[in-house]
Parts: C-alpha cells; structure tokens; sequence
C-alpha cells in the first residue's frame, strides 16, 4: 500500500484542485475553432481527473487521440506528456512492458526537443517501473537523474517528488532509516512550497515506516495530520480511504475496537462509493476479525462474504488482466515479427542498392580513368605530333634560309652578269663609235 500510494501520485503528477465540468472540457476539446494548446490542456485533463483510476482503457484511448492531435498540430511538448498519460494507464493495468515502451519514448523524445519538465517527469516514470518490477538499482538510477536535473532547474516540488521516490525503494530494500530520511526532507520542501497534497501524502508514507518500526503511536500521529490535510482539500479519495484504513488498522492493534470499526467502515465507504475494489478485501477481513471477536456475527458472517466476493472479483480481473497482457504481448510480438521481416527486406533493399551504387561507381570510377587514358594517350600523341611538326618546321625554315640565301647569291651574280654584259655591250658600242670616226665614208 505504501508503494502505491505514494508512486500514483508522483505519476499522475497534475493539479487535482481542477472542478470545471467534464462537459466543459469535452465542450472544448470537440470545439475545432479553439486554440491548439486549450483543446489539449482539456483532453489532458479529462484523461487525468477523470478516467485515469477509474477506467484506464477510456484513459489510454484518450491519450492516444492526444498523441495524434499533437503531432498534427507540431505541438511535440504535449506528444511527452500524451506518451506518458498512456504509460500511466499501461502501468495501471499492470502491463509494465508497455509502461515501460511508452515513459522511454517519452523520455527520448523530450530529450530530443531539450524539453526540461518532459525530461525529470518521464525520467521519474521510467524509475515507478523499474520500481514496480522490483529493479531496484534501476529505479534509484532514474530517480536520483530526476533528483539531479530538477535541483539544476530549481523545481522544488519535483526534488521533493523525486526524494519521496527515493525513499520508497530504500524502504522497500529494508533501509528503513535511509528512507525516513529522504520521506522528512521531501516534507519540508511540500510545507515550504504550500503543497497540500504533497504534505498529506508524505506524512501518510511515513505513518506507515513508523509502523514497520513498531512505534504505533508516531505512525497515529502522522496518519492524523495527513487526515487532517486529506479532509480539506478534498481532493484525493483514494488516499483518505487508505488513511481511514491504516488508522482503523492502528486502533484494531491497540485493542480500540469501536474507533477500529469506525475508521474502517469510513474507508469501505469511501471504496463503494468510487466503485473501488481497491484494498476492499483487507477492509473486510478486518471487519470480520473485529465483529468475530466480538461476537457479532452477523456482521462478521457479512464480511466474511464481502471478503471472498472481493477475492473473486480480484482474481477475475487478475485472469481479465492476464488475457489483456497476453494479446498485447502476442499483438507486440506479432508486430516485432512484422517489423523484423521489414527490417529485414529493407536490409536487403539496401544492400542491393548499396551493391548497385557500388557497381554504378565502379563504372564511373573505370569510364573515367579510361577518358583519362585516352586524353593522355591523345595529349601524347599530339605532343609528338608537336614535335615532329616544330622539327619539320625547322627543316622548312633552315631550308629556306638556305634557298633565299642562295637566291641572293644568284641575283648577286645576275648582277655581276648583267653589269659585265653591259660593260661589255657600252665597250662595243665605244669601239664601235671610234671605228666609224676613224674609217672614211664611202
């Protein structure tokens, strides 16, 4: 019992206080031409205040229709909290594989948006978990991470949530004294920051170390100031049964049978009217060992019945809760299955195309190098095409210069020629002349 009571409430971690009619909230959440965030803070609500304990299927629906709504609308702070509402509702029906699924995707994904309070809260539902299957260094590792992040942010009420956490494992490891410790340093933190429902709780959890210890009267007292707080505020029925129970527990040990009967009967009350089953057999059977004892047997004869009705109610859920576990598991096996032949033909999708893109670039990788071989087999073949050409340019020029050179020889001798021709010719003419002057006319 004080492992329940005190985990429930550090995992629905919301403001009871809330009165506005579920009406009112459908009204809003149904409304399409409200704002995003109010439509969400309405279903949230909903899923919370008013199916959470009561009908966890209902709650994790609603946590479902919240997560897509979410996504829709890019709203991914709330897609963490949607997650954990559904680990929540898993949690409560004892399917602690799903709880788990769903708080680590919370966590990763408020990790991933650097969302801080999505963080210490899903960090602390990850460790109820481990908790609840008895993983004890698990959960304090995640609480104490919770611890730790939440004293860096300065959120007093979630270091004083996550040392009552703490406190719980120590306790459940027999560390009694370790866990009182942590129970009165999360008290102090709930006076100071006002938090009633916080006090309550954690006075109750630590009534109940005191009667681990013996010390029946200290546990009265803490179990009377929670009472106190429980009966003003008003807002947790769950814990005020369990309150009523645990006082009618101490008074039936202290042989103060009338108080016993009273506070019992108040806490079985409190369960008929929620229509709870929850602790129902522990009320009855302290009722029927009291009324016995005092020869009432009627009433004894009476509890005895409610007893065992409990019981089989108990165990029919028990069995309903086994057949839902079980087609979840076969429905997640199923799935794991599916995912495992889709991983698996996407592997070799993949690796085909892994293998073609190899081969593309093999194929690439070779047209290349063969252009390059044959730019450089061309380049090669145009050097010495270069060459030869230069060489015989050479030649062409060397042979000219040779031709104009011997042209100019030539032209110089024509010349030579020429003059000598016309020295000659000028001489003949000159001899000529003289020979006319000199010989008579006829």
């Amino acid at each position: 019992m004080l492992k329940h009571i005190f985990i429930f409430f550090l995992l629905v971690a919301f403001n009871c206080n809330s009165q506005l009619n579920i009406d009112s909230l459908w009204a809003v959440w149904n409304d399409t031409n409200k704002l995003d965030i109010s439509r969400l803070k309405a279903i949230d609500k909903i899923a919370k205040e008013y199916y959470m304990f009561s009908n966890p299927d209902s709650a994790n629906f609603l946590s479902l229709r919240m997560y897509d709504f979410a996504k829709t609308a890019e709203k991914k702070k709330w897609m963490v909290t949607a997650l954990n509402i559904q680990g929540i509702s898993y949690n409560l029906k004892k399917n602690y594989k799903k709880a788990l699924s769903c708080f680590q995707n919370a966590l990763e994904l408020a990790e991933k948006i650097e969302d801080t309070i999505g963080i210490v809260n899903s960090l602390g539902n990850v460790g109820v978990i481990y908790d609840f299957q008895g993983d004890y260094s698990k959960a304090l590792e995640y609480y104490i991470r919770k611890l730790e992040l939440s004293k860096i942010i300065e959120d007093d009420h979630e270091v004083a949530t996550a040392l009552g956490n703490i406190a719980v494992v120590y306790d459940l490891q027999g560390k009694t004294d370790i866990a009182l410790a942590n129970y009165k340093h999360a008290l102090s933190i709930f006076y100071e920051l006002g938090d009633k429902p916080g006090v309550a709780t954690t006075l109750s959890n630590i009534g109940v170390l005191y009667k681990q210890k013996g010390d029946l009267n200290k546990a009265l007292e803490y179990y009377n100031k929670a009472l106190l707080i429980e009966k003003e505020i008003k807002v947790n029925e769950h814990g005020l049964s369990f309150l009523y129970y645990s006082i009618g527990v101490l008074y039936k040990k202290q042989d103060k049978l009338n108080l016993a009967i009273e506070f019992l009967q108040k806490s079985k009350k409190i369960q008929e009217k929620m229509n709870s089953i929850n602790n129902l057999d522990y009320i009855a059977i302290n009722l029927y060992e009291i009324y016995k004892k005092r020869r009432n047997y009627k009433q004894a004869l009476s509890m005895h019945e409610l007893y065992f009705n409990v019981k089989d109610s108990i165990k029919k859920m028990e069995a309903k809760q086994e057949l839902y576990k079980f087609e979840i598991n076969k429905e997640y096996e199923l799935k794991k299955q599916a995912d495992s032949i889709i991983n698996i033909e996407e592997k070799k999708i993949l690796e085909e195309k892994r293998k073609s893109d190899i081969k593309e670039q093999k194929t690439i990788r070779n047209s290349v190098i063969g252009a390059l071989v044959l730019i450089a087999g061309f380049s090669i073949l145009l050097y010495r095409r270069f060459k030869i050409t230069k060489k015989q340019n050479q030649i062409i020029k060397t042979q000219k210069q040779q031709v104009d050179k011997v042209n100019q020889e030539l032209d110089l001798e024509k010349n030579k020629v020429e003059l000598k021709n016309k020295e000659i010719v000028s001489s003949i003419n000159y001899a000529k002349k003289i020979q006319q002057t000199i010989l008579p006319k006829k």
